[in-house]
């Protein structure tokens, strides 16, 4: 028995997990040990070299921490090889049923634990056949008994386990040994036993998963035990049914997460990124709502591709010249300025031709040329009453016709006036044909009619105070204005 007792505890160190369980509901095992005797003639408690023992065991399982057991045994005992002198022969067959407490309840132990203690009690009905039983033909004694212990399986396999125990049992009657009056000490076993245990399952199990088909909520497809019976085909820990994603592992509703935002892959426009769900699982930094791979400056809020933009011209600071002023795009975010001149074209009268501030952004007419205009209004003569040019005229107006050709970006304005004598139709009738008679003499000289006007304007704008002749003969003009 010590040797069996030996290898038990080799067993319990070499074994693999697992136990009876829900999926293998049912057990069945042989058991041999010793039966030892404690009454009137004596006590061999825990001796082990007294009668040998053999036993038929079968568990169902009822609860992770219940099961009860049905076991059957058989010894025979003698005092033959013991201290116990005067017993006689005696042959015990002994039919007991048991709850069984287990440990391994998965709150105590781990369901599937390798060494898997527990605690039993029950009650039984022992058969003894002797020859000192003289009331009957048979010899035979049939006595109620009261039973408790503790044992140990030890899996080996999914199926296989071994058991030990030691199972203490109370007779009601005092007959085993013929000695009711000797001592009066009720008669008594302990029986300690190894057994080989394996488990199975009685139900049908239509796909093969090992647990039967009242139990599997997925009788038809092979699944796992702890979603009872449906599969998990991608092993994340959430069933097929329940997994959006059910051929790839993840962790958001079964749905791979791979930079932990949140955001399932799939619906995830940067998936290697931890972002945000407004911009689609992209990271956004500086919260401008434009991406950090598309933001041209990804840690200062913007609203240029994400960058600055001060003046709100539409050029972003980091690239625009005057980023205080507003501008133009096709000026790199200053004014337009496209005669370089430094006045604005919003500003400049002149904005094709580079000039001076001075002169609204138009070019300095020359003193020289101020003159010979003003030379052309004192010199231009015409018959009175009259808007033919007099001869002696053409030398100024050679000169103004001379200067216009020599400076292809200048522009004359020609006006025409008359003093107040006569009648004020007929006076802005003649200053408007003397005007144009003038024109018409500069475009003879090769000066283009597109940058020429004139215009009369009668008694209006006087130089002079029309009551004297002197004052009169000066409102009598047509004056040469140089424009661009």
């Amino acid at each position: 028995m010590r040797k069996l007792l030996l290898i038990g505890l080799a067993v319990t160190l070499f074994g693999t997990t697992n136990a009876q369980t829900e999926k293998n509901d049912w057990a069945i095992g042989l058991h041999y040990g010793t039966q030892e005797y404690s009454g009137d003639l004596g006590d061999e408690f825990l001796k082990f070299n007294h009668a040998r023992a053999f036993g038929l065991s079968l568990s169902k399982y009822l609860t992770p921490f219940w099961d009860v057991q049905g076991m059957a045994t058989f010894n025979t005992f003698s005092s033959t090889g013991s201290n116990l002198m005067g017993m006689p022969e005696t042959q015990f067959l002994d039919f007991n049923i048991m709850a069984k407490l287990k440990f391994n309840n998965g709150k105590w132990l781990k369901e599937t634990s390798m060494i898997a203690p527990y605690l039993f009690a029950g009650f039984g009905d022992g058969i003894t056949k002797a020859s000192h039983y003289t009331n009957n033909s048979q010899n035979i004694s049939v006595d109620v008994n009261m039973l408790a212990g503790l044992g140990f399986n030890i899996q080996l396999t999914e199926k296989f386990a071994v058991d030990l125990k030691s199972k203490y049992t109370y007779m009601w009657n005092d007959d085993m040994d013929n000695s009711m009056n000797v001592n009066d000490y009720q008669d008594q076993a302990l029986m300690t036993t190894v057994g080989l245990v394996y488990s199975f399952s009685k139900g049908v199990d239509t796909d093969g998963d090992g647990i039967k088909d009242k139990l599997d909520k997925c009788p038809t497809v092979a699944g796992l035990l702890k979603f009872m019976g449906c599969p998990d085909t991608d092993a994340d820990g959430v069933e097929d049914s329940k997994d959006a994603c059910p051929k790839v592992a993840g962790t958001i509703n079964g749905c791979p997460d791979s930079d932990k935002d949140g955001i399932i892959d799939s619906e995830d426009a940067c998936p290697q990124v931890a972002g945000i769900k407004a911009m689609k699982g992209c990271p956004d930094a500086d919260g401008d709502g434009v991406t950090d791979s598309k933001d041209a400056c990804p840690s200062v809020k913007g609203t240029v591709k994400g960058c600055p933009d001060t003046d709100g011209d539409g050029v972003a600071d980091k690239d625009d010249k005057c980023p205080k002023v507003k501008g133009a795009i096709s000026n790199a975010g200053c004014p337009n300025d496209k005669d370089n001149d430094g006045i604005i074209d919003s500003k400049d009268k002149c904005p094709t031709i580079a000039g001076v501030a001075s002169n609204n952004g138009c070019p300095e007419v020359k003193e020289e040329t101020k003159k010979v205009m003003a030379k052309a209004m004192e010199g231009l003569f015409f018959g009175s009453g009259s808007s033919v040019i007099r001869s002696k005229s053409y030398t100024v107006l050679n000169n103004v016709a001379s200067i216009m050709n020599a400076n292809p970006t200048y522009k004359l304005s020609i006006s025409g006036y008359t003093d107040n004598t006569g009648n004020e139709a007929k006076n802005l009738s003649l200053s408007k044909a003397r005007a144009a008679a003038a024109k018409a003499y500069l475009v003879k000289k090769g000066v283009s009619a597109s940058r020429l006007t004139s215009e009369g304007y009668g008694i209006s704008n006087p130089r002079a105070d029309n009551s004297t002749a002197a004052g009169r003969k000066l409102n009598r003009r047509v004056e040469f204005k140089v424009g661009f």
